[in-house]
């Protein structure tokens, strides 16, 4: 073989692994994210949505998983409590909300929701407990004493779960990179 049909030869070798390292680069470019959280949320309508999350719930563990589905129940809540009444008017809200958002926008959105909510609660049931405990009664009336004794316990059983709920809130947003 001549030297021109080598360099002929190589020239299109030379080609062949330039197209294939593009292609491999385009590839990688257009893949998907490899962070489930990076996923961007398909909810043009109902429909889309569940099919979008039946190819998202077996890639996210089963904490983000909580998270994702906690942070969707508090978003839904917050639309509600904007005003907006009625299904097909609340779904619409909500699918347009989140649609586009990645898996960590929406879990992040909701779950700051969720603390904002937590904390105020904590903060009517403390001053709520203070209240109660505050009260007063004469020692001979027992019927009065057990209401109070029975107040404080159901008060302080609300603020310790709510406390609870700040804290695994306050967890999951750590958890996805951020402060609360």
């Amino acid at each position: 073989m001549n030297i021109a049909g080598q360099s002929a030869r190589l020239r299109r070798r030379s080609l062949g692994a330039a197209a294939l390292a593009l292609g491999l680069l385009v590839m990688g470019c257009s893949r998907a994210p490899t962070d489930p959280m990076e996923e961007r949320v398909a909810a043009g309508d109902t429909l889309t949505l569940s099919m979008w999350r039946s190819h998202l719930d077996p890639i996210l563990t089963d904490e983000q998983h909580a998270a994702f589905d906690k942070a969707l129940e508090e978003i839904k809540l917050q639309i509600m409590g904007q005003g907006v009444h009625g299904r097909a008017a609340i779904d619409e809200a909500f699918l347009r909300k989140i649609d586009g958002l990645t898996v960590r926008e929406v879990t992040r959105s909701g779950l700051r929701w969720e603390l904002i909510q937590a904390q105020a609660e904590s903060a009517a049931l403390t001053a709520s407990l203070a209240r109660v405990e505050a009260k007063r009664y004469a020692p001979e009336d027992k019927k009065s004493a057990d209401l109070i004794a029975h107040l404080k316990e159901v008060k302080g059983a609300g603020l310790k779960q709510t406390a609870d709920e700040i804290d695994l809130t306050t967890r999951r947003l750590v958890a996805l990179g951020n402060q609360p």
